[in-house]
């Protein structure tokens, strides 16, 4: 059973890595994303080990582009400013 993963991206790399949400006890996964020298981590928390085992089984290259494009306009509409 892997603890984390990276899923390659033309601009970046999205890392997937399974934790435990000490606040909640509750096991999580946390993904990070680097765009334009920032960093974004977006926790996820699941009720049981079951869940968060399928959600990090099918996390793939799509959601991590979501992802990375969701963080890009975030920093574009920053620098807009």
């Amino acid at each position: 059973m892997a603890f984390c993963k990276i899923i390659e991206l033309p601009e970046t790399q999205v890392l997937i890595r399974k934790d435990f949400n000490e606040e909640e006890g509750n096991p999580s996964i946390i993904i990070h994303v680097e765009v334009q020298s920032m960093y974004f981590n977006t926790t996820l928390t699941y009720k049981n080990e079951k869940s968060r085992e399928e959600s990090y089984e099918s996390f793939n290259k799509n959601h991590a582009e979501s992802l990375y494009k969701h963080f890009k306009k975030i920093v574009n509409d920053n620098n807009s400013i």
